[in-house]
């Protein structure tokens, strides 16, 4: 089972242990972005162009090739899909995410009987800002 913990910096479990193997925090960020989107799929040339801004197209596609195939090791499971042109996180996989967890913890308060518990476990998990210590612009984004 993957853990990803996203509130309060960046931190994840496979199977219990921490990985640690990312090659690059461009690949964390990869992996950022596409659990916080895992509702849909996204074009490759989307990401690379998000992520890589900076660089050539053809520079920024193998960038987003080598975060991939570090992403893929360091994960060793199902979890990121490749649909032809696009990727995305595989939501079917066993996985928890905190940001996930947390917003149904509020939404579940809101409408739910037992509000206080559901507002505390919801605290519980709040472990600071959103993938503090990153600087993208989408991650600023995200964090307002």
């Amino acid at each position: 089972m993957l853990r990803i913990e996203l509130l309060g910096g960046f931190r994840v479990w496979c199977d219990e242990m921490v990985v640690t193997a990312f090659h690059s925090q461009k690949a964390q960020v990869l992996l950022a972005y596409l659990v916080l989107f895992r509702q849909r799929a996204h074009p490759r040339s989307f990401l690379a162009g998000l992520l890589w801004g900076d660089c050539d197209e053809p520079h920024a596609r193998a960038n987003l090739r080598g975060a991939l195939h570090w992403l893929r090791k360091a994960l060793k499971g199902p979890y990121l899909l490749s649909e032809g042109a696009s990727l995305r996180f595989n939501t079917k996989s066993e996985y928890s995410l905190d940001v996930e967890e947390f917003e149904r913890k509020l939404e579940d308060a809101a409408h739910g009987e037992e509000r206080a518990r559901l507002l505390q476990e919801a605290v519980a998990l709040y472990q600071g800002d959103l993938l503090v210590g990153f600087y993208d612009d989408w991650v600023l984004i995200e964090q307002e």
